[in-house]
């Protein structure tokens, strides 16, 4: 099936959550994440499973300076 992560579609396999696709996009560290501009909570991550044609924004926190 297809999401919109973070304005580029991506395929994706039906039963993969939130935390399966930051983890198979090597997306590490602190991360804000939105599902049709809703905040998941990052205990829900491994939980919360996109349906087909959902936007996705991951959101990750850079240090500097």
């Amino acid at each position: 099936m297809n999401i919109i992560l973070n304005g580029t579609p991506l395929s994706v396999d039906e039963k993969e959550t939130l935390a399966d696709i930051l983890l198979r996009l090597g997306i590490k560290g602190p991360v804000a994440a939105l599902l049709n501009e809703e905040v998941i909570h990052k205990a829900d991550l491994a939980s919360t499973q996109p349906k087909e044609g959902d936007r996705v924004e991951f959101l990750v926190m850079m240090g500097g300076g």
